[in-house]
């Protein structure tokens, strides 16, 4: 898209794991700054037309692939030792502050995905989102669910 700038990026975890990162820039007035929050095992490649369409209308966006998955998977993929907790810890929290170095003084906002709705309380820094969007993301509370539902989350 002409109206549009993308560049990759590298995310820089606390634990000093590199991440994998895509920002769209829109040209124009900004009018504030998205991540996108993967699901489980997706590649950030995945979201591009939506983050296309966010900075078409105006949002910068940061896309990342967590540890493991797709370009920031580091060695071999049976030999990796990434978890649900080091994506929210860990990933997540290095994406929020890269957002918001990309896009200083700005509104931040995040879609997350599954997952990437889901982990946002394992990051430090979510309160400097002003807003949350979650697509497809459960909220992980047994008791929400069925009763059948919940003897087998239980044991899993």
């Amino acid at each position: 898209m002409p109206y549009i700038v993308c560049r990759e990026i590298t995310v820089h975890c606390e634990d000093k794991y590199r991440l994998s990162a895509t920002v769209f820039l829109p040209k124009g007035t900004l009018r504030g700054a998205a991540l996108i929050g993967p699901a489980t095992g997706i590649k950030r490649q995945f979201y591009t037309a939506f983050a296309e369409f966010l900075a078409a209308n105006g949002y910068g966006v940061l896309t990342y692939d967590n540890r493991g998955i797709g370009q920031s998977l580091q060695g071999d993929v049976s030999d990796h030792d990434a978890t649900l907790q080091s994506w929210g810890q860990l990933d997540q929290q290095a994406a929020i502050a890269a957002l918001i170095s990309e896009f200083p003084d700005s509104n931040y906002h995040l879609i997350g995905h599954s997952a990437g709705g889901q982990l946002i309380g394992l990051a430090s820094n979510a309160l400097k989102l002003k807003s949350m969007f979650n697509v497809a993301s459960s909220s992980g509370r047994l008791l929400n669910m069925k009763l059948r539902d919940q003897v087998k989350s239980h044991f899993l």
